[in-house]
Parts: structure tokens; C-alpha cells; sequence
């Protein structure tokens, strides 16, 4: 099998949980500099009708994508299979058990931001550079102006072809889902019959359905792109079909009823000498 990973470009978290005094929403803070991520629900953290979220945002170089499937390093499309590959990071916070987690394409551009604060919140962007809960860019950097997401805490497409699901048993499970269908509308292949969605990465949060229940579901953490371990930041797993077959399971020397064409085979072999794969030298016809 060959496989090509691409690793995030940008990555973050935002969420509108309160800080530490039960007075402030963090929905002003950023947390692009860290090096985990954190997708959370929380029932009641202020009082029993409140409802506190924390969600993930992933972009990846889907221009390196391209240009590899251009200069032939991976398959076109149909040939190949792309996955969203992310890794559990273990913490001392409790650990949600059976849950899913909804994985869609976002609508529009974000910045990754500068902040670091996961516990307290206390590195806040508001109109500066980076995303939060309400603001997904800003114009320029440094930032004159910002963007505020449509709807607080991100816009995201929910149709089948760009929205996937995750599914946790234990809790301590990695993310390993088929996204294919998404990475080809960013890739626009001429025979993608999705069309094409601008690539602005992906969002990670609970369904729906279970941010509106009357249950907490804290804290699922995984490793970022800042992470010190650098074989489990997040990445685009690209996987197709790299074996060579060969004429050896119906193979014959040669046959009067066959035509030219019928009689050639191809049989494909590894030359070992002393240990090591060599070249077979060319032996000329005689």
C-alpha cells in the first residue's frame, strides 16, 4: 500500500466556556499556540440552563495535495483514499465514554491565532489576530478589522459528501475516518461529480444532539501540530493501491492457439544477492 501524509497547517481551538470566576466566557480567547486540542460539552458549568462548548479547528495543505497528484507521487482521482488521521492525547481531566464527534467543512477562512491559555482563557484576540468563538479572522495582520464567524462558534457545511462522524467507545480511541469525498471537492478533480468546496479545514465538535443534552461530556484532547511528538500531529492520510501484479498465477510459456499479444507475460521478481536487491543486467537477444 502507498501511503503520503500531509500535516495540518493550522490548527486550533475555541470555545465559550466559562473562565475560572463563573462571570466570563472565554468565547474571546485563542488557543492556536498549544499543543493539544479539546472538544468538550459541558451541562450546567454556571447555572442548570447553560451550556458550554469547546470545539477544534483543522486546516491542511491541500495544495501540496494537489501538486503531488500532479507531478504523479499520488493517484488520481478514484485511485486514492484520504483519511483524517488524529492521536488521543492523555490528560488528568475525566474522559467522556460512548460519544461521536462530527467532523465538517468550514465555510469561510480563520486565523490560527498566537494563544496558548487551555485552562483559564486568559490570552484573548477579540479583535486582534486570531479565531475565537466569535470571530473566525481578521483583515490584516496586524489586525485593522476582523470577521466574525456567521454563526458564534463556526460555519460549517452538513451535507453527506462534507460532514463525517467519529465514533468513541472508550473514550482513549484516535480519529481514523474516510474523508475522501471532502479532499476531492477541495482537490476540484475534473471527474468529481461533488463540485468543489474552497478549502478552509475542518471543525470538530460534538453532534448537535448531544451538546443539547442534559449531560457533560468532558474533555476529549488531541495532539496539535505544535505537539512535540511530531508522528501524531494531526494529518491527511493519502492510502491507494501500490502493487505491482504480474502474469505469474497464469502463466505459460507459449501456446498455438494464443494470439502474439496473448503469449507475452510479465512476471515481476526480487533479485537478492548476498542479502541485497540488485539489477539484473540487460541480456541482449542472441
Amino acid at each position: 500500500m502507498g501511503i503520503q501524509r500531509y500535516s495540518a497547517s493550522i490548527d486550533t481551538t475555541i470555545s465559550n466556556a466559562y473562565q475560572m470566576n463563573l462571570r466570563t466566557r472565554a468565547t474571546g480567547s485563542n488557543m492556536g499556540l498549544a499543543d493539544t486540542l479539546e472538544v468538550f460539552s459541558i451541562y450546567g458549568q454556571e447555572s442548570s440552563a447553560s451550556s458550554e462548548l469547546s470545539r477544534i479547528l483543522i486546516q491542511f495543505p491541500v495544495d501540496v495535495i494537489s501538486s503531488d497528484r500532479s507531478a504523479g507521487n499520488i493517484p488520481v482521482s478514484g485511485s486514492a483514499s484520504f483519511f483524517l488521521k488524529m492521536y488521543n492525547a492523555e490528560h488528568t481531566h475525566t474522559l467522556p465514554k460512548d460519544f461521536k464527534l462530527t467532523i465538517a467543512a468550514l465555510t469561510q477562512s480563520w486565523d490560527e491565532g498566537y494563544g496558548l491559555d487551555m485552562d483559564e482563557y486568559k490570552d484573548l484576540t477579540y479583535s486582534g489576530f486570531g479565531s475565537n468563538w466569535i470571530q473566525a479572522s481578521s483583515a490584516t495582520l496586524p489586525a485593522t478589522a476582523s470577521s466574525d464567524w456567521i454563526t458564534a462558534g463556526g460555519d460549517f457545511y452538513s451535507d453527506v459528501s462534507s460532514s463525517f462522524t467519529a465514533s468513541f467507545e472508550d473514550g482513549t480511541e484516535n480519529i481514523c475516518v474516510d474523508i475522501t469525498t471532502l479532499v476531492e471537492q477541495w482537490l476540484n478533480s475534473t471527474d468529481n461529480v461533488l463540485g468543489q468546496k474552497s478549502n478552509y479545514g475542518v471543525i470538530i465538535k460534538f453532534p448537535d444532539t448531544q451538546e443539547a443534552e442534559k449531560r457533560s461530556y468532558y474533555t476529549k484532547k488531541f495532539f496539535a501540530r505544535h505537539s512535540e511528538y511530531v508522528l501524531k500531529r494531526p494529518s491527511i492520510e493519502a492510502r491507494w493501491d501500490s502493487s505491482k501484479r504480474d502474469s505469474a498465477g497464469d502463466f505459460y510459456l507459449s501456446s498455438s492457439l494464443a494470439t502474439g499479444d496473448e503469449n507475452l507475460n510479465t512476471i515481476y521478481l526480487y533479485n537478492n544477492i548476498r542479502g541485497r536487491l540488485r539489477n539484473i543486467p540487460i541480456v541482449e537477444d542472441g
